[in-house]
């Protein structure tokens, strides 16, 4: 189901309705919804805007958003410069800093995949952002997002499309001293990290079975 999974994600193919229900049952079920006042997605490794289609994972998130009432702002975190991309590099070479320095926030973004950016700036203090990347390999990208959000005085819940299985979890031990989340900021020490195993963090262990089953009974559905 991974690959199903991650062209959802990454070009809007193989059954992109399969996993919109998926998420939206799993993030409402759970209750991590109930106080979540924006939805933003992670972006790509490089400064070109990701191209927005119609069962992409911008638009699943867009209709999240209209069900659960939560805004979604699909360029609240801008990518200034490109920044490495984890999956090739070596583990040695996956810093803090080479996602921290190449990020930003943006004070005005677009609500709902509106045509026009919002007039006013945005203030996230006391505010809960659901933040979503597609794909996860070390959590360093996430928990940059995580830092930026909070240097802005908001609340993060995070949540990932899919996980490489080989790499542990690097959570950020403290916020960045000095972070300014809307402008660009430069970041020379790589932060202190703590690395939490991926097996570890395993709770459901049929979880995989469970899902390649039910993708492939919603492939076999009919109406």
């Amino acid at each position: 189901f991974g690959y199903d999974a991650r062209d959802a994600a990454k070009h809007g193919a193989g059954h992109p309705e399969f996993w919109f229900y998926i998420t939206v049952a799993s993030l409402y079920f759970s209750g991590l919804m109930e106080d979540v006042d924006h939805i933003c997605s992670y972006p790509g490794h490089t400064d070109t805007p990701k191209k927005i289609t119609a069962n992409g994972l911008e638009s699943i998130l867009a209709r999240l958003g209209k069900c659960t009432r939560a805004s979604y702002l699909h360029d609240l975190i801008l990518r200034h410069s490109t920044a490495a991309k984890s999956q090739p590099i070596k583990a040695s070479d996956r810093l803090f800093k080479n996602q921290l320095s190449t990020i930003r926030l943006n004070k005005f973004p677009h609500s709902n995949l509106a045509a026009n950016a919002r007039k006013t700036p945005i203030s996230l203090r006391g505010k809960r952002v659901l933040v979503v990347d597609d794909m996860i390999t070390s959590g360093r990208s996430i928990e940059s997002a995580r830092a930026y959000i909070e240097a802005a005085g908001g609340q993060v819940t995070m949540f990932g499309w899919l996980k490489t299985i080989s790499a542990p979890y690097m959570a950020l031990n403290a916020p960045i001293p000095g972070l300014k989340p809307y402008e660009i900021n430069t970041i020379t020490n790589e932060p202190a990290s703590t690395a939490h195993s991926y097996q570890a963090g395993v709770i459901a262990q049929n979880a995989a079975a469970e899902l390649d089953d039910m993708l492939k009974r919603f492939v076999a559905w009919n109406i």
